[in-house]
């Protein structure tokens, strides 16, 4: 395992604060390099100890004593001094039910963690051309920059589906609309669909020659059920997909699967868009 964990009972509610000040005491305890010593004691004498938790046994009870920090009942493999442990980094707290569990590295596992991490922000600094100290920043800077260019971007689709809805709408009557796509995906497909039958109460029928796929929709004023219309018409043509009575979507084993469905669908819903 490449971490240790510890569980412990704080009594408080514990935070990053906890964490850091227990990090920095327990590496001040290995820098002291104190002893650790190793002993038994009858029943008698561990009554004036102040152990940590209280032996199951009441013989042999064997001692491991942290010089100056505790006592600790315990009969397993221990070190000789604290310095041996080389260094401690805690890199995660969290809670399990009444405890605290905390997650650390120790050692050259610590050390070659800490040599991983400066090496991601080696990179870092090198890719923003800023100390380290500045890359939260850029971070944040491209986090914002990401989020305008996302909403820019959902005004242009919403300008777009509104002009190709216009335009569809426009070329088609009768209450049934069709077209097929190049290189359109189905997210963009259904966000047509869902703006066309926002204007119109009419029937879409859209597919996509890229992905395979077509939905089919209308606004809900049509007891036209297009999820029981896959179900009855998707396994003559190698189709898989479903939906409910206002929208449902289907994908095919290949392209002329995918067209003979659009132009059969075309043909039946064309001529009766509520059959």
């Amino acid at each position: 395992m490449e971490y240790l964990t510890i569980d412990i009972m704080a009594g408080f509610q514990w935070t990053e604060v906890h964490t850091a000040a227990a990090e920095k005491l327990v590496n001040q305890y290995i820098i002291e390099n104190r002893e650790i010593l190793i002993y038994y004691v009858t029943n008698e004498q561990l009554q004036t100890l102040p152990v940590v938790k209280m032996p199951k046994v009441s013989e042999n009870i064997r001692i491991v004593e942290i010089e100056g920090i505790e006592y600790n009942p315990c009969g397993g493999t221990h070190l000789g001094r604290t310095g041996e442990i080389g260094l401690i980094k805690i890199f995660k707290a969290e809670k399990q039910k009444e405890l605290t569990r905390l997650y650390f590295k120790c050692g050259f596992r610590a050390l070659n963690d800490y040599s991983e991490s400066l090496g991601i922000l080696s990179v870092l600094s090198a890719k923003f051309n800023t100390g380290r100290t500045e890359i939260l920043n850029r971070v944040e800077k491209l986090e914002n920059d990401y989020k305008q260019l996302l909403s820019a971007n959902e005004n242009l689709k919403l300008e777009n589906a509104n002009f190709l809805a216009d335009s569809l709408l426009a070329e088609n009557g009768g209450g049934f609309i069709s077209h097929i796509f190049e290189d359109s995906s189905m997210k963009e497909l259904l966000y047509l669909a869902g703006t066309i039958v926002k204007k119109e109460k009419v029937t879409v029928l859209l597919a996509s020659r890229k992905e395979q796929k077509v939905t089919l929709s209308h606004s809900g004023d049509s007891p036209f059920h297009c999820g029981q219309y896959f179900k009855a018409e998707l396994d003559s043509y190698n189709g898989k997909g479903g939906g409910n009575e206002r929208i449902a979507q289907a994908g095919f084993a290949s392209q002329n699967d995918l067209m003979a469905f659009y132009q059969y669908s075309v043909e039946k819903l064309g001529q009766n868009p509520g059959a």
